[in-house]
Order: C-alpha cells, then sequence, then structure tokens
C-alpha cells in the first residue's frame, strides 16, 4: 500500500487546513484528474489558488475535491492514510476528514485517525465511524511481554512493581527495565539509579515533594527504597519510624503517589528523584526501617541488603550475612543477584584481603551475568588491593574469559591456556574447568589457532589426571581429546557416556565451553535427539540462572537444532534475540543462524550480504570457525541452486579445515556437488572419510546419511536401494530438510532413468516440503524436475520473444551464472542439448552473449 502520515501539531493548531496540507501535498501530482471547480476548491483551501478571489465552493466542494484526489491516487496502489495525534489538528482540517471517512465507500482507501481527546473520538462516533479504544494492557498480558523482552532474571515482586507504574503502557513497560541496574531487577538489590528525567522536570518533582509535610517526605523516600512496592511493607517500616497512613494523603492529593493493591509513583522515575534528593543520612534510617520490615527468616534476603545499605562503616557482621545470602540470592534472582550481595559485601569487609578476594568472586559473577564492564572494574579495584596466591590465579582466569567474550581470538585462548597452567599449581580443578573452556576458544579460533595449543591442553591434561572423572565435562573433554589425536572411534565410547552424564545432571555447567562442546559433542556422533535434549536443557539453565555470558552460545545450539528439525521461523527468532544479547554485551555477533538460515531459504542475496561482512569481521578478528561455517553455508545454498560446480569449491575449503560440529555436515554437500559436477572420482573418497565417522554411531540420523551418501555414489538398484534406506532411517530422525532432499534426489534418480511417474511422486514431496520449510531454491529445484518429468508437459505458447519452460529454465540458471555442463546435470540434459536450447534463447531474445541475460529486462532468473 502507498502510504501518506499526518501528524498533528499544538503549534500548528492555528493554521487553516494544515492538517489537510500534509496530507495532500503528496499527491497534488493527481490534482489534474479533478473536475476543474474541485481542484480550484483545493487550491484554495491549501493556498495555491491561482486566483484567490475566486469563490471557494464551501465545505461540500472541498470534501468531494479531497475524496476524488484520494480515489485517483489510490487507482493503481491501494493508499493509506494515517493521521497521528488529531487532537492537535486545526478545526477544519479534522471536520474536512471525518466527513471524507464517512464517504469513502468501496474506494481502495483506508484512513485512520489516532486521537488522545475525546472530542475528536466523540465526533467520530457522532458521525458513526468504526472505533477502537487503547486501553493498557491487562497484567497477565504484561508480563508476557517483559518475560519475552527481558532477557535477564526479573523478580516477581519487582516485575508487578513494574506492571503497575506503568499502568499497562507497553512502551513504559519496556523502558522501565532500561533504566534501572541489573542487579534491581534480579530483586531490587540495588539503589534506585540517578533519575534520567530532564533537569527541569526533576526540579519540578523534586519542588513538589520539597512542599510536603516532614512526615509525607519520609514516607516517599520509604516508598521510593522499598524495591517491590508492597503496601504491607511500606506501611510495617512507617510504622517502626512513627508514621500513620494519613501521612500518604498529601502525595496522594497532589498525584506523586498512589497506595492501593501496589505502592505507585506519579512517574516511573519519580522514585530516583525522591530517593536521590534526600540526604544520606535519612536514606540509611529509612532502609534501616525497611530491614526490620522483612521477616528474618522469610525474607533473609531482603533484610540483609537494607541492613547493609543502612550501615554507616564497613561491618563484618553485615558483609559476613551478605555472603551467606549470595548463593540464596542467586536462586532467586541470577547471577546478578549474587554479584550485587559480593559486591556490596566487599565494601563492608574491613579486611583488605578478605575484600580483595569477595570483589574477585563478584567480578566472576558479573562477567557470567553478562557484566563484562563492570567486572573488569572490579577486577582492577581487587587487583589494586591485597591478593593471595589462589585469588591471584582466579583473577587472571577471569581477565581471560573476558577477553575470550570479547574477542574469540588466539590471543584469548593463549590467556586461558597460561591462566589454566598456572591454577594446575594451585586448583587443578580450576585447571580443568579453564582448559576445557581454552580448547572450546581453540575450536572457535579454527584455521587461524595455534595447533600447539592444543598439544599443550592435552599435555596439561593428561598430568592434571582423571579428576571427576564420572563428570559430563571432564568425559566430554576427554572423548574430544582422544578423537583429535586417535580418532573418532577411539573417543566413542568416552564421548556417549560424556553426553550421557551431561542430560543425567542435576545442574548442568553453564561455562561458554560448557553450553558449546557439550552440543558439539552430540553433532559428532549424528545423535540428534541429544543435540535437541543439550540444547533445551542448556537454554533453560542459563536463562533461569541468568548467566547472559553464556547465552549467545545458547541461543545459537538451540537455533541451529531448530534449523536441522526444518523449524526455520523459530530459528530466525532466537537467532534475532541472540543478535540483540551480543549487542547488549558489546561481543562479537553469533552470524552462524542466519547465514545458514539464508542458505536454505535460498536467499542468496542475503547470505552473500552476511557473508561479506561476516568474512570481514572474523577474519579481522580471527575467529576461523565463521569462515569454515559461511563455506557450509555458501555450499548448500549453490546446490539448492544447482550450481555445483560452485559448491564443490567451497565444500572442499570448509572439509579441509574439519571443523568441530560442522564436520557431519559437509561431507554430504561435497558428494552431492561432486557426482552432480561429474566428478565421481573425488566423491568417493570423500564418501571413505564420512563412513569412517559416521559409522561409530547408531542413530538414525547417521545410518540415514550414510545411506544418502551411499545412494549419490552408487549407480543401478544399490542406488535404489540405498535411496530408499535413507528415506526410512531419516523419516525417524529429526531431519526434515536432509529427508526433503533425499525425496528429491530420489525423484531426479527415477527420472532420469525415466520412470516419470514414480519420479513425479517423490518430486512432489520434495517440493512441497521444501515449501513448507521454506527452502525457496531447493523447492525451485524440484519445480524444474517436476517440469522436466511431465508435471506440465504443454510448453508456453511460442512466438518472438517467447521461451518455453525449458528454455526459461536453462535461461535463468545460466544468468545466475551456472556453466553449460551445470545446467546439464541439473536439468539430466546433455551439454549439446542445452547449447541448443541457449542459441534458441539468444534469438527469441535477441541476445547474443550469457551476460546479457541476468540484464534482459524480462527479469529471468
Amino acid at each position: 500500500m502507498r502510504h501518506v502520515q499526518v501528524t498533528g501539531s499544538e503549534f500548528e493548531g492555528q493554521f487553516p487546513f494544515a492538517g489537510l496540507h500534509q496530507l495532500c501535498h503528496p499527491l497534488l501530482g493527481h490534482l489534474v484528474e479533478l473536475p476543474s471547480a474541485q481542484a480550484g476548491a483545493l487550491r484554495r483551501a491549501l493556498g495555491i489558488a491561482d486566483d484567490a478571489t475566486a469563490p471557494d465552493g464551501g465545505r461540500p466542494l472541498l470534501v468531494a475535491a479531497v475524496r476524488g484526489l484520494l480515489a485517483a491516487a489510490a487507482r493503481t496502489q491501494p493508499l493509506i492514510c494515517v493521521v497521528d495525534d488529531a487532537q492537535w489538528l486545526d478545526a477544519g482540517s479534522l471536520a474536512v476528514l471525518l466527513l471524507v471517512a464517512q464517504r469513502i465507500g468501496d474506494l481502495p482507501v483506508a484512513l485512520l485517525l489516532v486521537a488522545r481527546d475525546d472530542e475528536v473520538l466523540s465526533a467520530a462516533r457522532t458521525r458513526e465511524l468504526p472505533g477502537l479504544e487503547l486501553t493498557g494492557l491487562a497484567d497477565a498480558d504484561a508480563r508476557d511481554l517483559l518475560a519475552a523482552e527481558v532477557n535477564r532474571p526479573l523478580d516477581p515482586a519487582v516485575r508487578d512493581r513494574f506492571i503497575a507504574e506503568a499502568g499497562g503502557n507497553p512502551l513504559a513497560l519496556l523502558e522501565l527495565p532500561r533504566t534501572v541496574n541489573p542487579a534491581a531487577l534480579a530483586g531490587g538489590y540495588a539503589t534506585p539509579p540517578p533519575s534520567t528525567l530532564s533537569a527541569s522536570l526533576e526540579a519540578h518533582f523534586v519542588a513538589l515533594v520539597a512542599q510536603m509535610p516532614d512526615e509525607t517526605r519520609r514516607l516517599l523516600l520509604l516508598a521510593a527504597a522499598e524495591p517491590t512496592g508492597d503496601p504491607a511493607t511500606l506501611w510495617c517500616s512507617a510504622g517502626a519510624l512513627g508514621l500513620t497512613e494519613a501521612a500518604a494523603q498529601p502525595a496522594q492529593d497532589a498525584g506523586l503517589l498512589a497506595v492501593d493493591a501496589r505502592v505507585r509513583f506519579r512517574h516511573p522515575l519519580v522514585r530516583s528523584a525522591v530517593y536521590h534528593a534526600a540526604d544520606p543520612a535519612d536514606r540509611r534510617v529509612a532502609h534501616r526501617a525497611l530491614a526490620h520490615a522483612y521477616d528474618a527468616r522469610q525474607d533473609r534476603d531482603r533484610r540483609a541488603w537494607h541492613l547493609a545499605l543502612a550501615a554507616e562503616a564497613p561491618d563484618d557482621a553485615v558483609a559476613a550475612e551478605l555472603v551467606c545470602c549470595a548463593h540464596r540470592a542467586r536462586s532467586r534472582g541470577g547471577l546478578t543477584a549474587m554479584a550485587a550481595f559480593l559486591e556490596r559485601a566487599a565494601i563492608l569487609t574491613p579486611d583488605r584481603q578478605r575484600r580483595s578476594a569477595l570483589l574477585v568472586k563478584a567480578a566472576q559473577a558479573k562477567r557470567e551475568a553478562g557484566l563484562p564492564d563492570e567486572a573488569t572494574a572490579l577486577l582492577d579495584v581487587a587487583r589494586a588491593g591485597r591478593l593471595d596466591r589462589h585469588h591471584r590465579i582466579a583473577a587472571d582466569v577471569l581477565q581471560a574469559r573476558i577477553s575470550l567474550d570479547r574477542r574469540r581470538d588466539l590471543q584469548s585462548v593463549r590467556m586461558l591456556v597460561d591462566a589454566g597452567l598456572s591454577a594446575a599449581r594451585q586448583d587443578a580443578d580450576l585447571a580443568r574447568e579453564v582448559l576445557f573452556e581454552a580448547y572450546a576458544a581453540a575450536v572457535f579460533v579454527g584455521r587461524f589457532g595455534d595447533t600447539r595449543l592444543l598439544a599443550r591442553i592435552g599435555s596439561a591434561m593428561r598430568g592434571l589426571g582423571p579428576g571427576e572423572s564420572g563428570s559430563g565435562r571432564s568425559l566430554t573433554f576427554s572423548g574430544l581429546l582422544t578423537e583429535a589425536t586417535d580418532g573418532l572411534d577411539a573417543a566413542a565410547l568416552t564421548l556417549r557416556l560424556g553426553i550421557a552424564r551431561y542430560l543425567d545432571e542435576a545442574a548442568l555447567p553453564l561455562g561458554t565451553g560448557d553450553v558449546w562442546l557439550a552440543y558439539s559433542a552430540a553433532a559428532e556422533f549424528w545423535d540428534d535427539e541429544s543435540m535437541l535434549r543439550i540444547s533445551e536443557l542448556q537454554l533453560a539453565a542459563v536463562r533461569e540462572n541468568g548467566a547472559l555470558a553464556s547465552l549467545p552460545v545458547a541461543l545459537m545450539s538451540r537455533a541451529l537444532t531448530h534449523i536441522h528439525n526444518g523449524e526455520f521461523a523459530e530459528a530466525e527468532r532466537l537467532s534475532a534475540e541472540c543478535a540483540a544479547v551480543t549487542a547488549e554485551l558489546g561481543v562479537p555477533a553469533m552470524t552462524y543462524v542466519d547465514t545458514t538460515l539464508a542458505a536454505w531459504r535460498g536467499d542468496e542475496a542475503g547470505l552473500l550480504a552476511l557473508y561479506d561482512v561476516a568474512f570481514a569481521e572474523a577474519t579481522a578478528r580471527g575467529e576461523g570457525r565463521v569462515l569454515t561455517a559461511l563455506d557450509y553455508a555458501l555450499a548448500v545454498l549453490r546446490n539448492g541452486q544447482g550450481r555445483y560446480t560452485d559448491a564443490m569449491a567451497v565444500c572442499a575449503q570448509a572439509e579441509a579445515q574439519q571443523e568441530l560440529g560442522i564436520r557431519t555436515r559437509i561431507p554430504l554437500e561435497f558428494i552431492e556437488a561432486a557426482v552432480r559436477a561429474g566428478r565421481r572420482d573425488l566423491a568417493v573418497p570423500a564418501f571413505e572419510r564420512l563412513e569412517r565417522r559416521a559409522s561409530a554411531s547408531s542413530t538414525d540420523w547417521a545410518a540415514g546419511t550414510l545411506a544418502h551418501a551411499r545412494a549419490l555414489i552408487s549407480e543401478g538398484d544399490e542406488a535404489e536401494r540405498h535411496y530408499l534406506t535413507a528415506l526410512d532411517r531419516l523419516a525417524a530422525s529429526d531431519a526434515a530438510p536432509q529427508l526433503a532432499r533425499v525425496h528429491l534426489l530420489y525423484g531426479e534418480w527415477l527420472r532420469r532413468h525415466r520412470r516419470k511417474r514414480e519420479a513425479r511422486a517423490q518430486l512432489e514431496i520434495a517440493r512441497d516440503r521444501f515449501i513448507a520449510l521454506g527452502a525457496k531454491a531447493f523447492a525451485q529445484r524440484a519445480s524444474r524436475e517436476l517440469a522436466a518429468a511431465g508435471e506440465r508437459p504443454v510448453v508456453q505458447a511460442t512466438g518472438p520473444g517467447r521461451l518455453t519452460a525449458q528454455e526459461e529454465e536453462i535461461a535463468r540458471l545460466a544468468a545466475e551464472g551456472a556453466t553449460t555442463r551445470e545446467i546439464a546435470h541439473a536439468l539430466y540434459l546433455s551439454p549439446r542439448t542445452v547449447d541448443t536450447h541457449l542459441r534458441n534463447v539468444f534469438t527469441k531474445l535477441g541476445l547474443t552473449s550469457r551476460r546479457q541475460l541476468s540484464r534482459h529486462p524480462a527479469g529471468i532468473g
């Protein structure tokens, strides 16, 4: 639809027909289509009449003119006119628009007026125009909105206070959490932030508060310091200060505060203005009163928090209580809450060494919670203090992890390895954990890595001994190291046990390395059932604990599983969330999902745009795994398009890297491309490499993959047998896109063997499944095969410039850059037949070269 925007303005409300001018000005090119009387009336109203003394014909003629102008503009394209802030339109424009709205009739025109004024709404109702009154979101919908948009853990009580103060306004609901410290979201474990109101508005609120009686000001301060908006807590703490409910009345009369089911300020950010305008001594009194309002057994955490804010000097007893609360707070508000308690405990700890140790622990929690800048700041303070050897190593480990979060480069891997080796002399368990993470980091660095580092990691792990030999992490790590040196067969049993143990563990380890390598180990075995369960469990655990540092990898793993299952829309949703989280954290983007989706969807322009940006960024950063993933995505796209030589080239680059988690998928792309490009001599060795790996697994996905590959390199009855096996085994797996591809390949094979009826049955299944998946290029490939198999045997009417169906397909592939040999393989024609068809295409279209095809006005391809 064509869109015209009109916005009412308080400053133009006295200018005659100012709103009408906004509406009509973009459409004045159609003025010549109106009768002269209507055109003259409209010109006069808009101040562009040649003869200002000409009679205007009155409002009816002007209404007819505006309606006629809208009708003329909508003659070739539907038109929508959006009038925002209609309450500020000049009276003449509003009257004309309401009359036009009554006379729209069956024109392809929509007129939408939005107003905040009952008078406008009343005028619209008088004319019996359809209307919708927008109200605030219901509480349940508001909770759903917050849950969908806020990545960090949100304490239920704090959430309910946000909902009450927002009054159902969606924008306010989304903005409120962004105005507070993450610790405030986690449970109110932060003081209200400095006000972000304009200076004049803040001064206005402060002045209003200053006019209140002393008792009212003290009650407002209590309400501002209490994070949940709970009336019972407010009145209990007020009673401890000798305040009664009467103290609230002046604030309620002034519209500053409302106390009913929740305690609500007039503006959500007034809370900040009230809190920060108060004297620090008065704030401490308020926090002390709030601490006594909480039950020491049922709400020990909030009680300890307010006692800490009430403390006037370092206090060992309060600090010790905060440390005890930290781990309980994690279960309520995640890692952010834990970090807040540890940081406050450090502030109140008089001993320098213990204070520095607590700061390191707080920094660790902040890093895991996705607050790397705050973590670095605490780490700097801790290093400036007095650290023992254990916590100095912990600080080095944390610094390396923050570096990895931000860069994912070789230098970060080296830092992690050095930190792990240092830890080995002091804390073997910490060393194993760090070296495990270093191995995961090395996987991301890929081709830009250093093989000597992997050798150092393996040697160090062997020197540390088995450790927790029964844990999922230790078994998986041991299996991956064995696989790197001795192959998958030797590592198979250990890796299987590691995967099973991960799934059985009550508390999953949530480090970035754990999240990625556990999933990758399952992918190494073509174990899509475990991939699904691991990605589901890890994403849920990461969200529950607020481990934002690991959230991008968890989202990526889950989204890749959705792609494997053919759930592209869900993968796209998680990828969008992943992009938002990486932007919030300031860490490199995870492009794996977007590029893979674009490839499967056949979105060449989208993939190439992503490819250029991701390639440049990953190369500059030194994250080699991204480059391999880009090559894999490009191979999928080219195979879908039938450009097999190109697919084979990028597959060869990707397969040479043997990247963990990708190497299970690349061989199939290469084998298909090589066979279709007439290079079976290259496809057979690739199959043999695939067979050595896939035979270590007994899953349906592995068996279906092997049968799929065998069918491609086989001939005659043997090929058909393998196609049928692949269909049977893949149907029992989750690999929906791969299953659709086998239907396509089998249909192509049947057509090549002149079994057209059977071919059409398989190709129709493939086409329909690809369409349902949203795999455009593969769907088009299946449609071409169906046409060749006789689904639409009658060609289009021909004549000068008209192409047959087969000529169109050949012209489209040639325009996309496919060679004659590639087109022949794609359509199961001989190269000589393709050349003949191309000569016919050139003759009909008046062209002389392939290069001209892509620029042809008919839009071939």
